[in-house]
């Protein structure tokens, strides 16, 4: 019974991975913007479905596909794609990683494409057309991987197998994974974050043991070998900021697994963790070292400055622009031309799923109201003795630190102050409303526990959920008298 079930989780995954890939993978589309070949074929203009201007829909056609079609070209031509001379006078393409040039997936696919042609599969197709299918399989995976992580992330804090499958959905389905698709390489750096915390939490839990084993300490390796390598796929995956970002997130669940787990620190985990982070640097080395030589190099390269960093901090995320949580075309909608928002679309929206956001509300203020209601007298405080967390407890304060963490980065706030002046390269980066992809992870956990202990909660839920339902007109009201505040100091 238990095989079957894990079965059924398993298609159930891989169906909703389809979701937001069916007419590519099913109907064999191709994943870009369709209007925009006829900036590169004007012929065939009169065969394209207009397509609204966005300047990072042209990135998908005029920096990814084009980078995945010279890769695949040179790879067929016998040659790892180290330079190529159709950019300029001639670029250092491995030393840009977002061309995922030793990114494995990428050259697994690109060889599968290729043994594929020998036995007559697509051998007819031109070689651009079958870059771009293999971007729509690699899109699919990665938001399958994604889910896959988030759902064992979940499920690791003994939460149900349905509350966990829903809660994955927050972070496989938010804005971040579906608006950033057409720029494969933010997603899919996002997409091994998940899987990697997991991999953390297995490795910390497998020295808690009091008597250590050969069995345990094969055990602790072995995950401490698939953490490394993990850590390396997010690193190889091709985006610096969300890779960045990532980081960060990974260091803060393991200082709260040390502490927190067992209230006492275990040395041998907290070796083995900073044993894998670093080897997974060794993994990603020949991707990492060629990318830091050509960094100064580059347009962006600037040193850090005062007035830099605050129009970096100015671009996070308003509380008009968090509203979008409830109502994610509250400012348009680009696929129509629509939106008249800041900058663009993708790099202000947070939405996670109105239910989601309302279950991640309904779990917190449960927890607030079970905090309240307990009387610490200075005899039970006497009495205290540290004991390790109760796994729900652990489930919330991961959840609270890492969706603290993504809104801290997102919002443009002074904690991102020593990062932008001492961590190199961190200056050089996009908008900080990209780190709003741990938010949505961290509602997802929020919401999967809420979901599966509605019966035991402690506040009224229907009373919240109804009260929930009038947020769409309090957000729309609130942003209205924002902007006409905004607009009569102007």
């Amino acid at each position: 019974m238990r095989g079957k079930n894990q079965a059924l989780i398993v298609v159930a995954l891989a169906f909703l991975a389809l979701i937001p890939h069916w007419r590519t993978i099913l109907l064999s589309e191709v994943p870009l913007p369709e209007g925009y070949l006829a900036l590169i074929a004007p012929e065939m203009k009169g065969y394209l479905m207009p397509t609204p201007w966005n300047a990072l829909w042209w990135d998908a056609i005029g920096q990814f596909w084009a980078w995945r079609t010279e890769a695949m070209r040179q790879l067929h031509e016998g040659r790892i794609p180290l330079w190529t001379n159709r950019i300029g006078c001639g670029f250092p393409f491995l030393a840009n990683p977002q061309t995922q040039s030793l990114y494995p997936p990428t050259l697994l696919g690109e060889w599968l494409l290729e043994v594929g042609g020998k036995f007559g599969i697509g051998r007819d197709q031109p070689l651009p057309l079958r870059s771009a299918r293999l971007m729509a399989w690699l899109a699919f995976l990665h938001t399958l991987l994604a889910l896959v992580g988030a759902y064992l992330l979940i499920r690791s804090f003994g939460i149900s197998q349905l509350a966990s499958l829903i809660g994955s959905a927050a972070y496989g389905f938010g804005s971040f994974q579906t608006s950033w698709a057409l720029l494969p390489t933010l997603p899919a750096t996002a997409a091994w974050l998940p899987l990697t915390l997991w991999l953390v939490r297995q490795l910390f839990a497998s020295v808690r043991s009091e008597q250590a084993s050969q069995s345990s300490i094969v055990k602790t390796v072995n995950y401490a070998v698939a953490l490394s390598l993990s850590l390396a796929m997010l690193l190889l995956a091709g985006h610096g900021q969300v890779a960045i970002y990532s980081l960060l997130a990974v260091l803060l669940f393991a200082l709260v697994e040390a502490i927190f787990v067992n209230r006492r620190i275990s040395w041998v985990a907290v070796f083995a963790f900073i044993a894998s982070f670093a080897f997974s640097f060794v993994l990603a080395a020949a991707q990492l070292l060629p990318t830091m030589e050509l960094t100064p190099m580059t347009h962006r390269h600037a040193p850090p400055t005062w007035e830099g960093y605050q129009a970096f901090s100015h671009r996070g995320l308003t509380l008009a622009d968090w509203a979008t949580m409830v109502l994610p075309f509250l400012f348009g909608n680009p696929a129509d031309g629509s939106y008249f928002g800041k900058e663009s679309f993708a790099d202000y929206c947070t939405y996670a799923g109105f239910g989601i956001l309302v279950l991640a509300g309904l779990g917190i203020l449960d927890w607030v109201a079970k905090l309240l209601s307990r009387r610490y007298t200075p005899a039970r405080l006497h009495a205290y003795t540290p004991a390790p967390l109760h796994t729900d407890t652990l489930a919330l304060l991961h959840a609270c630190t890492l969706f603290l963490l993504g809104a801290l980065l997102a919002s443009g706030s002074t904690f991102n102050l020593p990062l932008y002046f001492w961590l190199p390269g961190f200056s050089q980066l996009g908008t900080p409303t990209r780190a709003v992809f741990l938010c949505q992870l961290a509602m997802g956990m929020i919401a999967a526990k809420a979901l599966d202990e509605v019966d035991g909660l402690a506040v009224n839920w229907k009373s919240v959920i109804a009260t929930a339902l009038l947020l769409p007109v309090i957000v729309v009201f609130g942003v209205g008298f924002l902007a006409q505040h905004a607009s009569n100091r102007f």
